[in-house]
This record gives C-alpha cells, sequence and structure tokens, in this order.
C-alpha cells in the first residue's frame, strides 16, 4: 500500500540509477505486505516472516555492495 514512486520503475528507481546505484539496488513490490511490516510485522505469520527475511537480505546485500 506504499505509494506508486516507492515501486519498481517509479521515481525512486530512477534516482537510483542517476545517483549510480542502479547495479546495487533492488527494487521489488512486497504485494502481499502492508507499510511497516519489515519493523512491526508479526513474525509468526509465514508470508510476513518470508518477506522480511528477503527484505533484510536485500538491504544487507545492497550495504556490503558499498
Amino acid at each position: 500500500n506504499d505509494v506508486v514512486w516507492t515501486k519498481p520503475g517509479g521515481e525512486m528507481e530512477e534516482v537510483a540509477k542517476k545517483l549510480g546505484f542502479s547495479e546495487k539496488s533492488k527494487f521489488y513490490d512486497f504485494v502481499d505486505m502492508k507499510h511497516g511490516w519489515t519493523c512491526r510485522g508479526d513474525i509468526k505469520d509465514e508470508k510476513i516472516a518470508r518477506d522480511v527475511d528477503l527484505a533484510f537480505n536485500y538491504a544487507d546485500d545492497f550495504i556490503k555492495s558499498l
């Protein structure tokens, strides 16, 4: 339920390309999630646990690539 400009193909991805982060950035739409799920979601829910792991792995990969 996040705004369109933050999703894949949106303005935020275009800015990442202009700043030289396009090779390192991943833009992924977590369609089953609602805003705030990475830090406030109930990881007892299988879908939330799955996507939290994926999101934090993406974030870790990005940070390590810098």
